[in-house]
Protein backbone atom coordinates (compact mmCIF):
# COMPACT_ATOMS: atom_id res chain seq x y z
CA UNK A 1 0.00 0.00 0.00
CA UNK A 2 2.86 2.07 0.72
CA UNK A 3 4.57 1.46 -2.36
CA UNK A 4 1.70 2.44 -3.88
CA UNK A 5 1.16 5.37 -2.63
CA UNK A 6 4.39 6.13 -3.73
CA UNK A 7 3.92 5.70 -6.80
CA UNK A 8 0.97 7.43 -7.25
CA UNK A 9 2.83 10.29 -5.29
CA UNK A 10 5.57 10.04 -8.39
CA UNK A 11 3.20 9.83 -10.86
CA UNK A 12 1.89 13.26 -9.87
CA UNK A 13 5.04 15.19 -9.74
CA UNK A 14 5.83 13.61 -13.34
CA UNK A 15 2.32 15.36 -14.36
CA UNK A 16 3.07 18.15 -12.38
CA UNK A 17 6.67 18.86 -14.18
CA UNK A 18 5.46 17.59 -17.50
CA UNK A 19 2.28 20.48 -17.13
CA UNK A 20 4.97 23.12 -15.93
CA UNK A 21 7.00 22.66 -18.38
CA UNK A 22 4.93 22.21 -21.29
CA UNK A 23 3.61 25.73 -19.80
CA UNK A 24 6.40 27.09 -19.66
CA UNK A 25 7.53 25.74 -23.45
CA UNK A 26 3.99 27.85 -24.44
CA UNK A 27 4.82 31.09 -23.06
CA UNK A 28 8.59 30.84 -24.25
CA UNK A 29 7.05 30.21 -27.65
CA UNK A 30 4.74 32.63 -27.51
CA UNK A 31 7.11 35.51 -26.20
CA UNK A 32 9.64 34.48 -29.09
CA UNK A 33 6.29 34.27 -31.39
CA UNK A 34 5.86 38.26 -30.28
CA UNK A 35 9.48 38.57 -30.66
CA UNK A 36 9.49 37.70 -33.85
CA UNK A 37 6.24 39.64 -34.63
CA UNK A 38 7.76 43.14 -33.44
CA UNK A 39 11.14 42.39 -35.30
CA UNK A 40 9.30 41.94 -38.59
CA UNK A 41 7.15 45.25 -37.55
CA UNK A 42 10.34 46.83 -37.06
CA UNK A 43 11.44 45.97 -40.18
CA UNK A 44 8.88 46.80 -42.22
CA UNK A 45 8.89 50.30 -40.31
CA UNK A 46 12.40 50.72 -41.11
CA UNK A 47 11.64 49.73 -44.86
CA UNK A 48 8.72 52.03 -45.43
CA UNK A 49 10.94 55.20 -43.33
CA UNK A 50 14.01 53.99 -46.42
CA UNK A 51 11.03 54.08 -48.81
CA UNK A 52 9.36 57.25 -47.46
CA UNK A 53 12.95 59.17 -47.18
CA UNK A 54 13.76 58.15 -51.14
CA UNK A 55 10.41 59.57 -51.72
CA UNK A 56 11.48 63.22 -50.05
CA UNK A 57 14.87 62.65 -51.94
CA UNK A 58 13.09 62.13 -55.05
CA UNK A 59 10.74 65.01 -54.06
CA UNK A 60 13.45 67.61 -53.30
CA UNK A 61 15.51 66.80 -56.41
CA UNK A 62 11.94 67.27 -58.36
CA UNK A 63 11.40 70.63 -56.96
CA UNK A 64 15.01 71.60 -57.36
CA UNK A 65 14.74 70.58 -60.51
CA UNK A 66 11.54 72.36 -61.37
CA UNK A 67 12.70 75.54 -59.49
CA UNK A 68 15.95 75.69 -61.78
CA UNK A 69 13.71 74.98 -65.08
CA UNK A 70 11.37 77.94 -63.59
CA UNK A 71 14.30 80.50 -63.43
CA UNK A 72 15.91 78.79 -67.02
CA UNK A 73 12.10 79.85 -68.19
CA UNK A 74 12.29 83.35 -66.38
CA UNK A 75 15.30 83.98 -67.66
CA UNK A 76 14.18 83.10 -71.36
CA UNK A 77 11.08 85.13 -70.70
CA UNK A 78 13.18 88.19 -69.95
CA UNK A 79 15.32 87.63 -73.04
CA UNK A 80 12.49 87.64 -74.91
CA UNK A 81 11.02 90.67 -73.92
CA UNK A 82 14.25 92.44 -74.29
CA UNK A 83 14.74 91.16 -78.07
CA UNK A 84 11.29 92.04 -78.72
CA UNK A 85 11.80 96.13 -77.32
CA UNK A 86 14.65 95.92 -78.96
CA UNK A 87 13.36 95.08 -82.60
CA UNK A 88 10.33 98.17 -81.70
CA UNK A 89 13.40 100.34 -80.53
CA UNK A 90 14.51 99.59 -84.07
CA UNK A 91 11.64 100.83 -85.41
CA UNK A 92 10.86 103.48 -83.62
CA UNK A 93 14.23 104.67 -84.71
CA UNK A 94 13.76 104.38 -88.21
CA UNK A 95 10.57 106.33 -87.64
CA UNK A 96 12.15 109.09 -85.77
CA UNK A 97 10.61 108.39 -82.16
CA UNK A 98 13.40 108.78 -80.45
CA UNK A 99 12.54 109.66 -76.64
CA UNK A 100 9.73 106.77 -76.96
CA UNK A 101 12.61 104.45 -78.24
CA UNK A 102 14.94 105.26 -75.40
CA UNK A 103 11.69 104.84 -73.02
CA UNK A 104 11.09 101.51 -73.74
CA UNK A 105 15.42 100.21 -74.20
CA UNK A 106 15.42 101.56 -70.61
CA UNK A 107 12.49 99.73 -69.43
CA UNK A 108 13.86 96.09 -70.35
CA UNK A 109 17.24 97.08 -69.61
CA UNK A 110 18.52 94.98 -66.10
CA UNK A 111 18.08 96.52 -63.30
CA UNK A 112 19.92 94.52 -61.19
CA UNK A 113 22.50 90.91 -61.63
CA UNK A 114 19.80 88.53 -61.92
CA UNK A 115 18.55 90.17 -65.12
CA UNK A 116 19.91 88.90 -67.67
CA UNK A 117 21.39 91.43 -70.05
CA UNK A 118 20.74 91.64 -73.63
CA UNK A 119 23.24 93.18 -76.39
CA UNK A 120 20.77 93.90 -78.64
CA UNK A 121 18.69 95.78 -76.44
CA UNK A 122 21.47 97.99 -75.03
CA UNK A 123 22.87 98.60 -78.30
CA UNK A 124 19.63 100.14 -79.66
CA UNK A 125 19.75 102.15 -76.62
CA UNK A 126 23.09 103.53 -76.94
CA UNK A 127 22.07 103.98 -81.27
CA UNK A 128 18.56 105.70 -79.90
CA UNK A 129 20.90 108.01 -77.79
CA UNK A 130 23.22 109.16 -80.27
CA UNK A 131 20.67 110.02 -83.03
CA UNK A 132 18.98 111.46 -80.52
CA UNK A 133 21.83 113.60 -79.37
CA UNK A 134 23.01 113.99 -82.90
CA UNK A 135 19.75 115.26 -84.16
CA UNK A 136 18.18 117.18 -81.52
CA UNK A 137 20.87 117.74 -78.11
CA UNK A 138 23.63 118.86 -79.89
CA UNK A 139 21.15 120.86 -82.82
CA UNK A 140 20.08 122.77 -79.96
CA UNK A 141 23.02 122.77 -76.84
CA UNK A 142 26.70 122.00 -77.72
CA UNK A 143 27.64 120.49 -74.09
CA UNK A 144 28.47 117.47 -72.97
CA UNK A 145 25.75 115.17 -71.26
CA UNK A 146 26.37 114.43 -67.82
CA UNK A 147 22.92 112.60 -66.73
CA UNK A 148 19.84 111.02 -67.85
CA UNK A 149 16.77 109.59 -66.88
CA UNK A 150 13.80 107.88 -68.49
CA UNK A 151 10.80 107.35 -66.91
CA UNK A 152 9.37 103.96 -67.03
CA UNK A 153 5.20 104.85 -67.28
CA UNK A 154 5.43 107.62 -69.97
CA UNK A 155 7.61 109.20 -72.60
CA UNK A 156 9.32 111.84 -70.68
CA UNK A 157 13.18 112.01 -69.95
CA UNK A 158 15.48 114.28 -68.18
CA UNK A 159 19.12 115.25 -68.98
CA UNK A 160 21.90 116.99 -67.49
CA UNK A 161 24.50 118.94 -69.25
CA UNK A 162 27.86 119.93 -68.28
CA UNK A 163 27.07 123.04 -68.51
CA UNK A 164 24.46 122.81 -65.47
CA UNK A 165 22.12 123.14 -67.86
CA UNK A 166 18.64 120.24 -67.72
CA UNK A 167 16.42 119.70 -70.35
CA UNK A 168 13.10 117.91 -69.83
CA UNK A 169 11.99 116.50 -73.17
CA UNK A 170 8.98 114.49 -74.53
CA UNK A 171 8.69 111.16 -76.48
CA UNK A 172 9.28 112.68 -80.16
CA UNK A 173 12.43 115.14 -79.17
CA UNK A 174 10.30 118.27 -78.52
CA UNK A 175 11.99 120.06 -75.22
CA UNK A 176 9.14 120.96 -72.71
CA UNK A 177 11.51 123.11 -70.41
CA UNK A 178 15.14 124.08 -69.86
CA UNK A 179 16.60 124.86 -66.21
CA UNK A 180 19.48 126.95 -66.14
CA UNK A 181 19.70 128.70 -62.94
CA UNK A 182 22.28 126.58 -61.04
CA UNK A 183 25.01 128.16 -59.45
CA UNK A 184 26.54 124.95 -58.35
CA UNK A 185 27.66 121.61 -60.55
CA UNK A 186 24.92 118.96 -60.85
CA UNK A 187 26.01 115.35 -59.45
CA UNK A 188 23.21 113.45 -59.74
CA UNK A 189 19.55 112.94 -61.15
CA UNK A 190 16.81 110.49 -60.93
CA UNK A 191 12.95 110.75 -62.40
CA UNK A 192 9.92 108.75 -60.44
CA UNK A 193 8.74 106.22 -62.02
CA UNK A 194 5.69 108.11 -63.04
CA UNK A 195 7.45 110.85 -64.85
CA UNK A 196 5.65 113.58 -62.29
CA UNK A 197 8.78 114.58 -60.66
CA UNK A 198 12.43 114.81 -60.93
CA UNK A 199 15.32 115.56 -58.87
CA UNK A 200 18.75 117.13 -59.14
CA UNK A 201 21.22 116.85 -56.59
CA UNK A 202 24.17 119.47 -55.97
CA UNK A 203 27.84 119.69 -55.04
CA UNK A 204 26.84 121.53 -52.19
CA UNK A 205 24.53 119.11 -50.61
CA UNK A 206 21.14 120.47 -51.92
CA UNK A 207 18.86 118.59 -53.46
CA UNK A 208 16.64 120.24 -55.44
CA UNK A 209 12.88 118.47 -56.60
CA UNK A 210 10.58 119.55 -59.63
CA UNK A 211 7.84 118.60 -61.34
CA UNK A 212 7.30 118.23 -64.99
CA UNK A 213 6.12 121.43 -65.28
CA UNK A 214 9.20 122.97 -64.97
CA UNK A 215 8.40 123.97 -61.36
CA UNK A 216 11.01 123.76 -58.39
CA UNK A 217 8.77 122.36 -56.19
CA UNK A 218 11.18 122.17 -52.98
CA UNK A 219 15.02 122.17 -52.26
CA UNK A 220 15.99 118.98 -49.99
CA UNK A 221 18.44 120.60 -47.27
CA UNK A 222 20.75 119.12 -44.78
CA UNK A 223 23.68 117.34 -46.48
CA UNK A 224 26.88 118.44 -45.71
CA UNK A 225 28.58 117.16 -48.89
CA UNK A 226 28.34 116.80 -52.45
CA UNK A 227 25.06 114.41 -53.26
CA UNK A 228 26.28 111.10 -55.32
CA UNK A 229 22.78 109.51 -55.82
CA UNK A 230 19.57 109.80 -55.80
CA UNK A 231 16.29 107.66 -56.28
CA UNK A 232 12.84 107.83 -55.88
CA UNK A 233 10.73 104.90 -53.78
CA UNK A 234 7.96 103.08 -55.33
CA UNK A 235 5.57 105.32 -54.03
CA UNK A 236 6.75 108.23 -55.91
CA UNK A 237 5.95 110.65 -52.93
CA UNK A 238 9.89 109.51 -51.31
CA UNK A 239 12.91 109.64 -52.36
CA UNK A 240 16.58 108.77 -50.83
CA UNK A 241 19.60 110.53 -51.30
CA UNK A 242 23.22 109.79 -50.77
CA UNK A 243 26.26 112.01 -49.74
CA UNK A 244 29.46 113.01 -49.61
CA UNK A 245 28.98 113.43 -45.77
CA UNK A 246 28.34 110.02 -45.35
CA UNK A 247 24.91 109.65 -45.08
CA UNK A 248 21.64 108.49 -46.72
CA UNK A 249 18.44 110.68 -45.85
CA UNK A 250 14.89 109.98 -46.87
CA UNK A 251 12.64 112.83 -47.78
CA UNK A 252 9.07 113.47 -48.99
CA UNK A 253 8.68 115.60 -52.32
CA UNK A 254 7.30 117.78 -50.28
CA UNK A 255 10.78 119.06 -48.75
CA UNK A 256 9.96 116.88 -45.10
CA UNK A 257 13.54 114.80 -43.72
CA UNK A 258 11.64 111.89 -42.90
CA UNK A 259 15.31 109.68 -41.69
CA UNK A 260 18.51 109.84 -41.46
CA UNK A 261 20.70 106.32 -42.22
CA UNK A 262 24.35 106.82 -40.57
CA UNK A 263 26.52 104.39 -39.93
CA UNK A 264 28.70 104.57 -42.74
CA UNK A 265 32.72 104.20 -43.18
CA UNK A 266 32.59 106.61 -46.19
CA UNK A 267 30.90 108.19 -49.46
CA UNK A 268 27.45 106.34 -50.31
Amino acid sequence: MKDEKTQNARLLTFSFLLIASTAIAAVVGFFLYQSNLISQKLELANLELETSNKEITQQKITLEQLAIEANAANQKSLLTQSRIAALEAERLIKEGELGSAIALTLAVLPHDQNRPTDKAAELQLRSAIYKFSEKKVFHFHDSEILFLSASKRNDVFVTVFKDRKTIAWNSRGSVKFVINDHNKDITALNLSDDGNYFALGLNDGTVRVWNLDGENISTLVGHDNSINAISFLKDNKHLVTASDDHTARVWLVSGKLVSILEGHGGSI
